[in-house]
Protein backbone atom coordinates (compact mmCIF):
# COMPACT_ATOMS: atom_id res chain seq x y z
CA UNK A 1 0.00 0.00 0.00
CA UNK A 2 2.68 2.61 0.67
CA UNK A 3 3.85 1.81 -3.34
CA UNK A 4 1.03 2.83 -4.30
CA UNK A 5 0.93 6.34 -2.11
CA UNK A 6 4.35 7.41 -3.24
CA UNK A 7 3.39 6.50 -7.02
CA UNK A 8 0.42 8.70 -6.86
CA UNK A 9 2.24 11.57 -4.57
CA UNK A 10 5.32 10.98 -7.11
CA UNK A 11 2.35 11.30 -10.55
CA UNK A 12 0.40 14.25 -8.83
CA UNK A 13 3.59 16.60 -8.60
CA UNK A 14 4.79 15.56 -11.77
CA UNK A 15 1.48 16.72 -13.26
CA UNK A 16 1.90 19.97 -11.08
CA UNK A 17 5.79 20.70 -12.52
CA UNK A 18 4.19 20.13 -15.82
CA UNK A 19 1.12 22.35 -15.41
CA UNK A 20 3.03 25.08 -13.45
CA UNK A 21 5.69 24.69 -16.30
CA UNK A 22 3.33 25.23 -19.47
CA UNK A 23 1.75 28.31 -17.62
CA UNK A 24 4.10 30.74 -17.57
CA UNK A 25 4.32 30.92 -21.58
CA UNK A 26 2.86 34.00 -22.75
CA UNK A 27 1.42 36.09 -20.59
CA UNK A 28 1.00 39.13 -23.45
CA UNK A 29 -2.09 39.71 -24.79
CA UNK A 30 -1.71 41.21 -28.09
CA UNK A 31 -4.68 42.92 -29.57
CA UNK A 32 -5.41 41.89 -33.24
CA UNK A 33 -3.81 45.09 -34.76
CA UNK A 34 -0.82 43.74 -33.16
CA UNK A 35 -0.39 41.08 -34.80
CA UNK A 36 1.82 42.41 -37.82
CA UNK A 37 3.08 45.54 -39.52
CA UNK A 38 5.56 46.25 -42.14
CA UNK A 39 9.60 46.48 -40.98
CA UNK A 40 12.02 49.01 -42.52
CA UNK A 41 12.90 46.35 -44.83
CA UNK A 42 9.42 45.93 -46.15
CA UNK A 43 8.88 42.95 -44.23
CA UNK A 44 7.12 42.01 -40.89
CA UNK A 45 7.46 43.25 -37.66
CA UNK A 46 5.27 41.40 -35.17
CA UNK A 47 4.18 42.82 -31.47
CA UNK A 48 6.67 40.43 -30.27
CA UNK A 49 9.84 41.67 -31.88
CA UNK A 50 8.76 44.86 -31.15
CA UNK A 51 8.75 43.74 -27.36
CA UNK A 52 11.73 42.39 -27.83
CA UNK A 53 13.63 45.33 -29.28
CA UNK A 54 11.94 47.87 -26.60
CA UNK A 55 12.66 45.12 -23.64
CA UNK A 56 16.62 45.17 -24.95
CA UNK A 57 16.56 49.01 -24.78
CA UNK A 58 15.17 49.43 -21.72
CA UNK A 59 17.04 46.38 -19.93
CA UNK A 60 20.67 48.06 -21.07
CA UNK A 61 19.61 51.34 -20.05
CA UNK A 62 18.68 50.19 -16.87
CA UNK A 63 22.16 47.96 -16.63
CA UNK A 64 24.13 51.01 -17.55
CA UNK A 65 22.42 53.62 -15.28
CA UNK A 66 22.14 51.51 -12.23
CA UNK A 67 25.89 50.91 -12.68
CA UNK A 68 26.61 54.57 -13.01
CA UNK A 69 23.81 54.89 -10.18
CA UNK A 70 26.04 52.73 -7.54
CA UNK A 71 29.24 54.16 -9.02
CA UNK A 72 27.87 58.18 -7.68
CA UNK A 73 26.47 56.05 -4.38
CA UNK A 74 29.53 54.28 -3.27
CA UNK A 75 31.98 57.44 -4.13
CA UNK A 76 33.89 56.76 -7.47
CA UNK A 77 31.72 59.00 -9.43
CA UNK A 78 29.61 58.36 -11.95
CA UNK A 79 31.23 58.40 -16.09
CA UNK A 80 30.90 61.14 -17.91
CA UNK A 81 27.48 61.54 -20.25
CA UNK A 82 29.49 61.22 -23.22
CA UNK A 83 30.89 57.16 -22.47
CA UNK A 84 26.89 56.82 -21.37
CA UNK A 85 25.59 58.08 -24.51
CA UNK A 86 27.82 56.21 -26.73
CA UNK A 87 26.94 52.82 -24.98
CA UNK A 88 22.76 53.81 -25.18
CA UNK A 89 23.18 54.92 -29.25
CA UNK A 90 22.31 51.72 -30.45
CA UNK A 91 18.65 51.92 -28.63
CA UNK A 92 17.49 55.07 -28.72
CA UNK A 93 17.50 58.05 -31.24
CA UNK A 94 19.63 60.45 -30.93
CA UNK A 95 17.14 63.58 -30.04
CA UNK A 96 16.35 61.66 -26.81
CA UNK A 97 19.37 60.74 -26.09
CA UNK A 98 20.36 64.31 -26.32
CA UNK A 99 17.39 65.23 -24.39
CA UNK A 100 15.20 62.74 -21.58
CA UNK A 101 18.15 60.68 -21.02
CA UNK A 102 21.14 63.38 -20.63
CA UNK A 103 18.66 64.97 -18.52
CA UNK A 104 17.53 62.11 -16.40
CA UNK A 105 21.00 61.03 -16.74
CA UNK A 106 22.18 64.41 -14.90
CA UNK A 107 19.57 65.61 -13.09
CA UNK A 108 17.23 62.26 -11.60
CA UNK A 109 19.72 59.41 -11.75
CA UNK A 110 20.05 60.49 -7.79
CA UNK A 111 16.45 60.64 -7.16
CA UNK A 112 15.08 57.30 -8.78
CA UNK A 113 18.17 55.44 -7.73
CA UNK A 114 16.93 51.36 -7.70
CA UNK A 115 13.64 52.49 -8.53
CA UNK A 116 14.58 53.29 -12.34
CA UNK A 117 12.85 50.46 -13.82
CA UNK A 118 9.82 52.33 -14.00
CA UNK A 119 11.28 54.80 -15.72
CA UNK A 120 12.33 51.85 -18.58
CA UNK A 121 9.58 49.39 -17.11
CA UNK A 122 9.99 47.59 -20.62
CA UNK A 123 12.95 46.29 -18.80
CA UNK A 124 11.16 43.17 -17.43
CA UNK A 125 9.40 42.18 -20.52
CA UNK A 126 7.50 39.31 -18.45
CA UNK A 127 5.85 42.18 -16.74
CA UNK A 128 4.13 43.39 -19.94
CA UNK A 129 0.07 42.84 -19.81
CA UNK A 130 -0.48 44.16 -23.39
CA UNK A 131 0.81 45.64 -26.87
CA UNK A 132 -1.37 47.48 -29.01
CA UNK A 133 -0.26 48.92 -32.23
CA UNK A 134 -1.63 52.62 -32.66
CA UNK A 135 0.28 53.26 -36.22
CA UNK A 136 2.46 51.42 -37.97
CA UNK A 137 4.35 52.01 -41.40
CA UNK A 138 8.16 51.27 -43.30
CA UNK A 139 10.35 53.48 -41.03
CA UNK A 140 8.11 53.64 -37.75
CA UNK A 141 5.95 52.02 -34.99
CA UNK A 142 3.91 53.28 -32.31
CA UNK A 143 2.16 51.07 -29.58
CA UNK A 144 0.73 51.32 -25.87
CA UNK A 145 2.33 48.89 -23.93
CA UNK A 146 0.55 48.13 -20.71
CA UNK A 147 3.00 47.78 -17.81
CA UNK A 148 3.61 48.29 -13.75
CA UNK A 149 4.65 51.63 -13.91
CA UNK A 150 4.79 52.14 -9.63
CA UNK A 151 4.37 48.98 -7.09
CA UNK A 152 0.60 49.64 -7.13
CA UNK A 153 -0.54 50.91 -10.53
CA UNK A 154 -0.38 49.27 -14.36
CA UNK A 155 -0.31 51.99 -17.15
CA UNK A 156 -0.26 52.38 -20.93
CA UNK A 157 3.45 53.77 -22.21
CA UNK A 158 4.28 55.28 -25.54
CA UNK A 159 6.45 53.58 -27.17
CA UNK A 160 7.33 54.81 -30.59
CA UNK A 161 10.43 52.87 -32.44
CA UNK A 162 11.68 54.34 -36.05
CA UNK A 163 14.05 52.45 -38.18
CA UNK A 164 17.45 54.28 -38.47
CA UNK A 165 20.87 52.43 -40.32
CA UNK A 166 18.72 49.98 -41.09
CA UNK A 167 18.12 49.21 -37.02
CA UNK A 168 15.46 50.27 -34.92
CA UNK A 169 15.59 52.82 -32.65
CA UNK A 170 13.06 54.69 -29.40
CA UNK A 171 12.07 57.82 -30.26
CA UNK A 172 9.45 57.96 -27.31
CA UNK A 173 9.76 60.27 -24.99
CA UNK A 174 10.37 59.27 -21.45
CA UNK A 175 7.49 59.67 -18.78
CA UNK A 176 8.10 59.85 -15.47
CA UNK A 177 7.77 61.90 -12.59
CA UNK A 178 9.22 62.40 -9.09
Amino acid sequence: MKIRWRTLLLFLLLCLIFLTGTYLQGNVRETAAAQTHNDSDGGVLLADELLRLGAAAHAETVRIFTAAFEADLYGSGKPSWQVVRSQLAPYWDADLLDGDLKSFYCEQLSAWGYEMGFVFPLWQPENVKEVRIVSASAGEIVADIKVPTSYTRSEYIRLKMVAQDGNWVIASPLSYAL
